[in-house]
């Protein structure tokens, strides 16, 4: 989690030198001015925002549950579903993270869009080829 704190901070301060070419020239950083860098801290900055908001929740929940070893006492068993299913819920957003991360390069990543769009005509190429073949 500090990695993950420590590499927005970083982000954070390349997306305020964005907008101002000045500052790049005087840090001998005019090289990061391409789109194409510029195109890629974004996509960068995004990520790494989306796994904090993903795994967050999660880790918070068991900092929770190692200081307060009181709550997973349950004195009804609603209190036990409502624990299970606090905890499932977190558990999911932790994981969904695994496939945000596609959808976010597909969107934010030319490049990545366009082998995407190439591997998918070719693989259904690939599909009706075969299917053709056995009939």
């Amino acid at each position: 989690m500090f990695y993950c704190a420590c590499l927005s901070v970083y982000l954070m301060f390349l997306w305020a030198l964005l907008p101002d070419s000045n500052k790049w020239i005087a840090l001998g950083l005019d090289v990061l001015r391409d789109v194409s860098t510029t195109q890629v801290i974004k996509m960068l900055v995004v990520v790494v925002t989306l796994f904090a908001i993903c795994w967050l929740p999660l880790h918070a929940f068991i900092l929770l549950i190692d200081f307060r070893p009181d709550l997973i006492v349950y004195e009804t068993i609603s209190q036990k579903h409502f624990f299970v299913a606090v905890y499932s819920a977190v558990h999911w957003l932790a994981m969904s993270n695994s496939c945000v991360n596609p959808i976010i390069y597909g969107f934010l990543h030319d490049s990545f869009r366009v082998l995407l769009i190439r591997s998918l005509y070719s693989f259904s190429y690939s599909i009706i080829n075969v299917s053709r073949s056995a009939i």
